[in-house]
C-alpha cells in the first residue's frame, strides 16, 4: 500500500510539471527583451511587422519610393556603434493593411544635413527634427515620401540600407527647380563608389532637380558640355580639375547607366565606349582628358546631340533603376 502510494505520488508530482511546463510555453513572450539589447529586441520583434507591398515585391537593388509616417514610438533604437550615424525607425503606411515597416535614416552631422534625422534615445520623440532632400526641416508627425534602394532578403523586399531621399508631401508637390536655375558648379562633392543618381552614395541636389525635370535635362546637359568654367572645391576623386562641362559628361554617362554600373542603356553612350578607352590599366582621367585634347569638347557635344536626336521620343526616366531608358 505504500509503494502505490509513493508511486502515484510520483505519476502526479511528473504529470504537475509537465502540465507547469506546457502552461509557460504556451504564456512566453514573443518577443524576448533584454535592457542592454536593443538590437536583439529590434531583430525579434521584425516578422511581426509587414512592409508595404511595393517593397516586399520589389526586384533586388531596385529603388521603391512609398510614403507614410514617422513611427515615434520606435525612434532611434540602435546599437553603441551605430548609433552615431544610424537610426532606426519605423514608417506607418497609410492604411491598415499596409502596416508598417523598419527603415533606416541617417543621423545629421557636418557632413550629413539633408535626408538625415537629429535624435538621441534621451530624447522625446518630439524633439525630433527631420530634414529632407533639400535640407528643410519636416515636423516629426508630417506625413513624408521616402525613397530607398530594396535588398531582397528570404524572397521579401525590405529596406537594408538608409534611405536616401526624404520629401515632405507638400513639397514634393512643388514646382520643380527649372532648369534655367540650376547651376552644375554646384554640384558638390560626389562619391568614388555608384552612380550620381545612386541614393545610398549621392544625395545631390543638382542631380535631384535634373531628375525632377525628366527628359528635357538631357539637352540641358548637352548644352553645358562646352563650358570650361573651372569648379571650385573638391567633385571628384583622382581627378585634380573639374569643369562644368565635365559634370555635365559625369552626369549624361551615369543618367544612362542601368542598376547594375556596368551595362549602358544607350548603344555607344559608355564612359569607356564613348572615349574609345579599352585599356583597364589607364586611368580614367587620362582617358577623358586625352580624348579631349584629341578631338574638343565640341566633338563631345556633337556627339551627343546626335545621340538625343535619333533617340529623343523613345527616351524615358525608369525610377526602379534610376537612369534612362530605351523605350522597345
Amino acid at each position: 500500500m505504500c509503494k502505490f502510494k509513493i508511486r502515484f505520488l510520483a505519476a502526479f508530482l511528473t504529470f504537475g510539471i509537465g502540465l507547469l511546463g506546457v502552461s509557460l510555453w504556451l504564456i512566453k513572450p514573443s518577443v524576448i527583451q533584454h535592457p542592454s539589447d536593443k538590437r536583439m529586441e529590434i531583430i525579434e520583434a521584425e516578422p511581426e511587422i509587414r512592409g508595404f507591398n511595393e517593397v516586399v515585391s520589389a526586384k533586388d537593388g531596385t529603388y521603391v519610393t512609398v510614403q507614410g509616417w514617422i513611427d515615434p514610438k520606435f525612434l532611434c533604437r540602435d546599437e553603441p556603434d551605430l548609433e552615431q550615424i544610424i537610426c532606426t525607425t519605423a514608417l506607418v503606411g497609410q492604411s491598415p493593411a499596409e502596416k508598417s515597416m523598419y527603415i533606416q535614416l541617417w543621423k545629421c552631422s557636418e557632413l550629413i544635413k539633408s535626408n538625415c534625422i537629429v535624435h538621441n534615445q534621451t530624447q522625446s520623440p518630439d524633439n525630433a527634427k527631420l530634414y529632407d532632400n533639400n535640407s528643410n526641416r519636416i515636423d516629426h508627425n508630417h506625413q513624408i515620401k521616402i525613397t530607398g534602394r530594396v535588398s531582397v532578403i528570404e524572397g521579401k523586399g525590405k529596406f537594408r540600407n538608409p534611405i536616401g531621399k526624404i520629401e515632405s508631401i507638400d513639397s514634393s508637390q512643388k514646382a520643380t527647380t527649372p532648369l534655367s536655375q540650376i547651376d552644375l558648379s554646384k554640384i558638390g562633392h560626389t562619391a568614388p563608389k555608384g552612380r550620381l543618381q545612386d541614393l545610398d552614395y549621392n544625395q545631390l541636389k543638382v542631380i535631384e532637380d535634373l531628375i525632377s525635370n525628366g527628359k528635357e535635362s538631357i539637352p540641358f546637359l548637352i548644352n553645358q558640355l562646352t563650358v570650361e568654367k573651372k569648379i571650385k572645391g573638391h567633385v571628384k576623386d583622382y581627378w585634380n580639375e573639374v569643369k562644368v562641362g565635365d559634370v555635365a559628361f559625369f552626369i549624361l554617362t551615369d543618367f544612362f547607366t542601368d542598376g547594375s554600373w556596368e551595362r549602358s542603356t544607350i548603344e555607344g553612350a559608355s564612359f569607356n565606349e564613348f572615349l574609345g578607352c579599352n585599356d583597364p590599366k589607364l586611368p580614367a582621367d587620362y582617358c577623358y582628358y586625352n580624348y579631349i585634347e584629341k578631338h574638343g569638347r565640341k566633338n563631345i557635344k556633337a556627339r551627343w546631340q546626335k545621340i538625343w536626336k535619333e533617340n529623343k521620343d523613345k527616351i524615358y526616366w525608369d525610377e526602379a533603376e534610376r537612369c534612362f531608358r530605351l523605350k522597345a
